[in-house]
């Protein structure tokens, strides 16, 4: 299995599983950004290029905040979906988009999904979504264009 095929079935399945926008958005640290921030993390899905911040590696146990996943719309990069994190623990993820909502009142806490409906909660293993660095995008595609091997420097993380 080529090794973007599992980040894109968990992109899929996170955006799947994400709550109803009548659950107040998250507040906190990056929860309210206006667009995605230069150093977002990168990550393709059906030929478009998605954008992640914080990315993973950046969230450890003194996190607490949103991890964002920006999606391209008409020129300009939207907002897919919130990740709100506590103390690194991923609780709930949050989309304002009604194509996006589902699973309302999925709560999380410790790797566990501890309220709503475990069949449409997205599997907590997945919420904080992982990335391959800023920039990487177009190098991975000219990379698998001339049939080289990905660069190094472009792990998802």
């Amino acid at each position: 299995m080529h090794r973007c095929a599992i980040p894109f079935a968990f992109l899929a399945a996170v955006l799947v599983g994400t709550c109803h926008a009548k659950d107040p958005r998250p507040t906190g640290l990056n929860c309210n950004l206006s667009s995605p921030p230069p150093e977002s993390g990168e990550e393709a899905h059906m030929g478009s290029k998605l954008l992640i911040f914080p990315r993973a590696s950046a969230i450890d146990s003194a996190y607490s905040g949103c991890q964002s996943l920006w999606m391209p719309f008409k020129g300009k990069y939207e907002l897919a979906m919130l990740v709100e994190v506590q103390d690194g623990d991923p609780v709930r993820s949050w989309s304002a988009s009604p194509e996006r909502q589902r699973g309302e009142g999925c709560r999380y806490k410790a790797g566990r999904v501890v309220a709503g409906p475990v069949s449409e909660c997205t599997d907590p293993r997945i919420l904080i979504l992982k990335s391959v660095p800023s920039g990487c995008f177009p190098r991975i595609a000219r990379a698998a264009a001339a049939g080289e091997q990905w660069p190094v420097d472009c792990q998802y993380d």
